[in-house]
């Protein structure tokens, strides 16, 4: 995973503003450590032991604890929220149908290669599994219904708030591109040249280019979008009028010479007319409405929240 790609992953992950965060500290405590068999995990005293090193023995019960102590009050507001959230839905008669959870992960997927890839970089980057994401998605696009229900926007500020956001309703390009980044321009000609010659693009990435995040994967900057922020605008442009399977260059970029290479190019089509002024309608209403965790204060203060026993 390069860091470009890291990026937009962490940008797709804000429309997912009520992820669980147990998964993702739990995945990255735990060492890899070598497995045993079941029969090799006994019992000490009462307690099931699951793990041991230098002899030490890890119960079951200690794990449970800790987790509970760290993040066990995170997850039971997260519990109470999501059950103050169904509560009003049903009450307000508000449902998320399949189409609607569908178009918003399309939505969130945009940018990725496809959908085994964004549920790859969900599970790599947050420990989050398919099922947890479509919760949180669900649970979310219920929030936002609660939260717009009584906000009425008119057709011109539909039409204002798309044409302030021109890329979300447009048709799109995504490239996928690897480069090779040398300090000089000479350099980057040689490059060119071996290229030409029938050298392998990745094998002279490798040897080649100063892009420490791309070099030892073959310059590969995965899946690109036309307007992408974080790639300077002369590649892009490149990229556009690139054919499939060819390379370009030397394109002046910010630490000095790109030659790039066009693997693929997919083109994005938007949703039909009535679909994107649902969409521009609900982001206008959920600007104009109050901020989601001061809505999820009010419905916990509705129906009653409270804590028992603190985790």
């Amino acid at each position: 995973m390069n860091k470009y790609s890291m990026l937009k992953g962490l940008i797709a992950l804000q429309a997912v503003c009520m992820v669980t965060l147990t998964v993702i500290v739990v995945v990255h405590m735990l060492l890899p450590v070598k497995a045993k068999k079941p029969a090799d995990i006994g019992k000490a005293g009462d307690e099931k032991i699951i793990a041991e090193v230098g002899g030490e023995k890890i119960t079951e019960q200690e794990l449970h604890d800790r987790l509970r102590r760290l993040y066990g009050t995170q997850e039971l507001h997260t519990l109470l929220v999501r059950r103050a959230i169904g509560l009003e839905a049903e009450q307000q008669g508000i449902t998320v149908s399949g189409l609607e959870l569908e178009e918003e992960l399309s939505r969130m997927m945009q940018g990725y290669e496809g959908e085994a890839d964004f549920y790859k970089t969900m599970r790599n980057q947050l420990g989050l599994g398919k099922e947890d994401i479509l919760e949180d998605t669900k649970y979310r696009l219920l929030l936002e219904q609660i939260a717009i229900r009584q906000i009425d926007v008119s057709d011109e500020e539909v039409q204002a708030y798309k044409e302030a956001h021109p890329e979300l309703f447009s048709p799109g390009t995504t490239f996928h591109l690897s480069w090779i980044v040398t300090h000089s321009l000479q350099l980057a000609n040689q490059v060119i040249d071996k290229l030409e010659s029938g050298e392998e693009f990745a094998k002279l990435a490798k040897q080649y280019s100063i892009d420490s995040f791309t070099a030892d994967n073959g310059g590969d900057l995965g899946y690109i979008e036309s307007d992408d922020p974080f790639i300077d605008k002369e590649v892009l442009d490149a990229a556009a009028e690139l054919e499939t399977g060819r390379i370009t260059g030397p394109i002046p970029v910010e630490r000095g010479y790109a030659v790039i290479y066009l693997t693929e190019r997919q083109m994005k089509t938007p949703f039909d007319e009535d679909r994107q002024r649902e969409y521009a309608r609900r982001q206008a209403a959920l600007q104009a409405a109050k901020p989601l965790t001061e809505i999820e204060s009010e419905l916990l203060e509705k129906y009653d929240a409270s804590i028992h026993r603190q985790p």
